[in-house]
């Protein structure tokens, strides 16, 4: 696959707040918001092709690179998306998922990063 890098400024996730904070005080309403966004499967569809389409930069420049973990980004993209809250506490809330429940949010990304390989091939072979 042909490595596609663009600066981040462009990077829409960043206007999700994907790499800001939060009030410290709320981080355990929050973090149960992350739960429940997870364990509800028409939330992860939704908002994982909501990145998938709309985040044309972010997407070109994370899911073209296979050293990282892609599914990771595209689920806590997804929940940036959602409701704009930061990748350190998607990964907090992920701990708190059951087996089955991180099979199938991982499942979930990895057929829409394979539908986004699909959409690019030319851009990307």
């Amino acid at each position: 696959m042909k490595r596609i890098y663009h600066n981040h400024e462009l990077w829409e996730e960043v206007k999700y707040n994907m790499y800001g904070s939060i009030n410290p005080v709320n981080k355990d309403l929050i973090v149960n918001r992350v739960i429940f966004f997870f364990r509800n499967e028409g939330l992860i569809r939704k908002y994982m092709l909501y990145v998938i389409k709309n985040f044309k930069y972010s997407c070109e420049h994370n899911l073209t690179n296979v050293n990282m973990n892609r599914v990771a980004w595209l689920g806590q993209a997804a929940v940036a998306a959602w409701n704009k809250i930061p990748e350190d506490i998607t990964r907090i809330a992920w701990n708190y998922l059951t087996e089955s429940e991180m099979s199938r949010a991982n499942k979930i990304a990895q057929d829409y990063i394979s539908y986004w390989e699909e959409e690019n091939a030319e851009k990307i072979s």
